[in-house]
């Protein structure tokens, strides 16, 4: 009985090791991430950076790779059937 409560005393100290090493960090970096947009001058810096990105895209003379018009081009067809049925 001592041989199996050691051994399982190890198991949960390995597993709580190696979550606390992978999936924490992980939770803990989304938690960080969703508190920042509880801000409003965090939500205001995102804001202007989605415009500037937008300004810049709109200097350029093409925006997608021939790839990526292929792909929403589709996807948009297929809205604009779904959209009229």
């Amino acid at each position: 009985m001592k041989i199996f409560v050691v051994k399982t005393f190890i198991v949960a100290l390995a597993f709580f090791i190696v979550f606390e090493l992978t999936i924490s960090s992980k939770i803990k970096l989304a938690k960080e991430n969703v508190i920042k947009f509880k801000e409003k001058s965090e939500r205001i810096k995102i804001k202007e950076k989605i415009f500037k990105e937008i300004e810049n895209a709109n200097n350029k003379d093409q925006i997608l790779s021939e790839n990526d018009r292929l792909i929403l081009s589709e996807f948009l067809k297929k809205i604009q059937k779904e959209l009229s049925q």
